[in-house]
């Protein structure tokens, strides 16, 4: 990694913070470069066989194209991604999610998880809280309870980082509702989780 050019060293540490699979939209993003770029850059790493391979392409609702890669170990990723500062680590994370957030506004809910996600790595409390109740909604339909009850307790515990209000309130009457049906179904009645006190 240290072998590498600077701005391709930058242009790492904006996908390390993606993750092990990351495209090249995402990273632009993060990297504030074009996505050609970043897409040309990775593209060479990749034939080269350093750090990263190529996977395919992504298109985004947006009409947004670019390459997909994967770091060829995720011991690369983790050593990059350690290497940021906390400060830079949450901004990076925030921008990828804001460029996630307007890529695909037509279908913020089929990546509400990941969006969820990057907001809470980027310490911004409320679109975490707002996407991952936009997932529990998902995994709601899809039956999927064990990630209702994985987005609850995320909301649950990022609750106390909100101002009080009665909208925070709301929520946490909402998800502590949606975590016991949750827990019913997934671990069963006698779990003690919902045992009525």
């Amino acid at each position: 990694i240290e072998a590498l050019a600077e701005a391709d060293q930058r242009m790492i540490a904006a996908a390390s913070v993606v993750g092990i699979e990351f495209d090249a939209i995402s990273v632009a993003a993060a990297a504030a470069q074009p996505v050609h770029a970043v897409d040309e850059r990775c593209a060479q790493l990749a034939a080269r066989g350093q750090v990263v391979h190529a996977t395919g392409t992504t298109s985004w609702p947006d009409g947004t194209i670019g390459g997909t890669y994967e770091f060829l170990h995720a011991l690369h990723r983790d050593v990059v991604y350690n290497r940021l500062a906390p400060a830079e680590r949450a901004r990076l994370h925030r921008t990828v999610a804001e460029r996630l957030e307007a890529g695909w506004a037509s279908d913020r809910v089929g990546i509400a998880a990941v969006l969820a996600a990057h907001f809470e790595c980027g310490n911004d409390w409320s679109k975490a809280v707002q996407h991952h109740l936009a997932a529990v909604d998902a995994s709601k339909l899809r039956l999927a309870d064990r990630e209702v009850l994985v987005h609850c307790e995320a909301v649950m515990s990022l609750l106390p980082r909100l101002p009080p209000s009665p909208e925070r309130d709301r929520i946490e009457m909402v998800c502590s509702l949606e975590l016991a049906a949750s827990l019913n179904v997934a671990r069963g009645y006698g779990a003690p989780e919902i045992r009525p006190l």
